[in-house]
């Protein structure tokens, strides 16, 4: 993958026929956006929808939020009896008092919400999945899922197959492990999902600029952007200029195996100029001394 947003970025062209009916790196160009003639994510073009999960125990709270549409679902996981929050009434008023703060036009009023009590987990599931379908059908739009989740999307993917229907971007906010331990619960996490709801497009935001700065897809982006920015573009410029690149994914250099060998990589260094033991730059004649040395590791 690091490969791949390496050479070709978010926009790219074809310079040779597929083969067999599939692009390789090597037949695919880069597409630069600093011509002027290319954009990418418009904001006028992309159509998002939202999607929320949180589970405690054995507490679930799910929320697909569609702004073409005006549509929403709220759906809460529980075995115990449970009273369901007004969220048509709890969207109005989080939008009255956040409207002035809003960056989008496109946020709607008023939302009409789904609400629905489940007792098992997988009756929710295949709400939300069809929530989603129906999303999707609703209008040909170029659309987005930006999802709030708190586990990996490949995970959900497997349960929610019509996740696969959409793009997604994943929004970078951890909500508390305990946000569920209050009085009337209900009511606090359908208002976190509102404002959620609302920042979402504020990260939407923030993530397209990322992703043009960057030339890299929107849904790749990390939560530790400008990190993963280093690499990528420090990446770009070694393969300019010749080098041979050679990526590792963990935070340890991969040296084909050898590096779990290397004392190098596990040893604290320790500058010089700190150690007291030793005198830097010192000038002196030694006539009668002969000294032989080795250096390593050195930058």
């Amino acid at each position: 993958m690091f490969r791949a947003l390496t050479q070709i970025g978010c926009l790219c062209r074809p310079v040779a026929p597929p083969m067999g009916g599939v692009y390789s790196l090597e037949t695919l160009k880069m597409i630069p956006l600093s011509t002027g003639q290319t954009s990418y994510l418009s904001n006028d073009m992309i159509r998002t929808v939202f999607l929320y999960k949180f589970a405690q125990d054995t507490r679930q709270v799910w929320a697909v939020i569609d702004t073409e549409s005006a549509t929403g679902s709220f759906f809460i996981v529980q075995r115990g009896d449970l009273t369901m929050p007004n969220m048509d009434r709890i969207y109005a008023q989080t939008f009255s008092e956040e409207k002035d703060q809003l960056v989008s036009n496109s946020i709607q009023s008023a939302i009409k919400f789904n609400i629905r009590h489940f007792r098992v987990v997988a009756e929710a599931e295949k709400e939300i999945n069809k929530a989603i379908r129906l999303s999707r059908e609703a209008t040909a739009k170029p659309t987005l899922l930006c999802l709030l989740v708190d586990e990996e999307p490949k995970l959900m993917m497997k349960r929610l197959v019509n996740l696969n229907l959409f793009p997604h971007v994943r929004i970078h906010v951890q909500e508390p492990h305990a946000l569920l331990n209050v009085m009337e619960w209900q009511r606090v996490v359908a208002k976190r999902i509102c404002k959620h709801y609302f920042n979402s497009f504020i990260y939407f935001k923030d993530y397209a600029d990322w992703a043009r700065y960057l030339h890299v897809p929107i849904g790749s982006v990390p939560s530790d952007a400008g990190l993963f920015g280093l690499d990528l573009l420090f990446a770009r410029h070694l393969q300019r200029t010749g080098h041979a690149l050679w990526a590792s994914a963990a935070s340890r250099p991969d040296l084909g195996g050898k590096e779990i060998d290397d004392l190098r990589l596990t040893s604290e260094w320790k500058p010089l100029t700190k150690d007291e033991t030793v005198l830097l730059n010192n000038p002196a004649f030694c006539g009668s001394v002969c000294i032989e040395f080795e250096l390593e590791a050195v930058a």
